[in-house]
């Protein structure tokens, strides 16, 4: 399984800078947990429901407030891609695979502790809105709306997730080709070349449309 992506010294670079501390290979889908007596869900009635598993693999999407394109500039994106890096490391989750686009993102992630899904996300982007509102003195101003996520439960949910993540520009029309895009993880798939995780993503192509999502 992959570890956390890159370290202090790689934040405020492009993600083609990024070298992941473990590769990626098909044990990155493997022992994916079913829901059980231990699993929990959030509570909050205004929130999408968040299935919390320990050990388990999330695919999260989040979009700006309003759809408001503020991840076009490359500081935002930069500091984006910092911060979710430096959640991961502080609470010890495991950042797999992401892309960053004008007005949303995408990430998939392995958490030790359920409940882990929803510090990671708020401390994303609590640090980010801090980040953006102090720079244009605007204390108080909404960045995101919620969260949504889907709970992984099959090796295909895992590497089609991974694909859908990596296309994602090109579904959307800002590249042609997905390696063209700088802000997303692809580039460290690419250069570890690992076989294994190449018949993994051959098999189980991106899917064109899932259910439930805020965006797409």
């Amino acid at each position: 399984m992959p570890s956390k992506l890159g370290d202090s010294t790689c934040f405020g670079r492009s993600s083609s800078d990024y070298r992941p501390e473990l590769q990626p290979s098909r044990s990155s889908s493997q022992g994916l947990p079913m829901l059980s007596d231990t699993s929990r869900i959030s509570e909050w009635e205004h929130r999408p429901p968040h299935w919390y598993v320990d050990g388990s693999h999330h695919f999260i999407t989040a979009s700006t407030s309003a759809r408001e394109p503020w991840l076009h500039a490359p500081a935002a994106t930069h500091l984006l891609q910092q911060t979710m890096l430096k959640e991961s490391h502080r609470l010890d989750v495991e950042l797999l695979t992401w892309v960053i686009l004008p007005d949303h993102y995408h990430a998939l992630i392995r958490v030790r502790e359920g409940e882990d899904l929803a510090r990671w996300v708020r401390g994303v982007h609590s640090r980010s809105s801090r980040w953006r509102n102090g720079r244009d003195s605007l204390p108080g101003r909404r960045n995101w709306r919620q969260y949504w996520d889907r709970l992984l439960r099959s090796e295909g949910d895992f590497w089609s997730r991974v694909n859908y993540i990596h296309f994602n520009p090109v579904k959307h029309g800002y590249v042609q080709e997905p390696q063209e895009w700088p802000w997303s993880s692809l580039p460290i798939y690419l250069e570890l070349a690992d076989p294994d995780v190449s018949a993994h993503l051959a098999r189980f192509p991106a899917p064109r449309h899932l259910p439930g999502e805020l965006v797409d």
